[in-house]
């Protein structure tokens, strides 16, 4: 391998800047290596297993790796093999046997207007490239705790709400905004107002100006000027406090 320059990488920074999960499970212990511009994969023993071809590559999750040539990505297995085409805009690692995704024309926004790079995953694919969701959504987060947050529209102007592993909506599209599910329970906000709701998406807290992310079990509150404090089960603390 003279003159090969390989670099190993613990993690990887593909799409990082955009929130993107990564999983390190990689079933052959193959790790990444780079040639010249291009990318590909080597073992524990610094022996090529899938030569430097790729424009992008992705740490193995499930079998499967998410890798780019030109400007699409597709899957390929640690043979590279192609198991799912490149037919991508962007692809995400697969988890519990799903993968989100963006595809154009299937009806996706790739780039959000509103925010301009900011890429938007709007389905969700199984391990034989099969789309679940037909482009229901304009995106689609990472699962926190069982549900997942997806809305309409675009950053700036949608509509959201929650889906389920089975990939069913189970807390209707009517947010401005939606966070993740934290330890049961998730910042909303509907009329301009935030309140808190659980799992089942009721409502669980009063609605306020501004709700900050929990810390030690409470959050940060302000409701009329005044700022106090909420837990997770909606009590609220007020009293001596500015």
């Amino acid at each position: 391998m003279k003159n090969l320059k390989t670099t190993k990488l613990l993690t990887t920074a593909l799409l990082c800047l955009f929130s993107v999960s990564l999983s390190f499970a990689q079933t052959p212990d193959l790790i990444t290596y780079r040639e010249g511009n291009k990318w590909g994969y080597i073992n524990k023993r610094d022996s090529i297993v899938i030569s430097a071809k790729y424009n992008y590559v992705n740490l193995f999750s499930e079998g499967l790796a998410a890798v780019r040539i030109d400007e699409l990505f597709g899957y390929i297995n640690a043979k590279g093999e192609t198991i799912i085409d490149f037919k991508y805009e962007f692809a995400d690692n697969f988890k519990d046997g799903q993968a989100r995704v963006s595809m154009l024309p299937e009806g996706a926004i790739v780039t959000d207007p509103d925010l301009p790079g900011y890429i938007v995953f709007g389905n969700i694919i199984d391990k034989k490239g099969k789309p679940l969701l037909k482009w229901k959504y304009n995106y689609i987060a990472e699962f926190h705790e069982g549900l997942a947050m997806v809305y309409k529209g675009t950053y700036r102007d949608h509509i959201s709400g929650y889906i389920n592993k089975e990939l069913k909506l189970v807390i209707n599209l009517k947010y401005q905004k939606a966070e993740n599910f934290n330890n049961d329970v998730a910042i909303v906000t509907k009329e301009n107002k935030m309140f808190l709701i659980n799992t089942k998406g009721e409502v669980i807290s009063e609605k306020f100006d501004r709700i900050k992310p929990f810390y030690d079990e409470k959050a940060k509150v302000k409701l009329n000027d005044k700022w106090g404090y909420i837990d997770k089960n909606g009590n609220e603390y007020f009293k001596n406090y500015k």
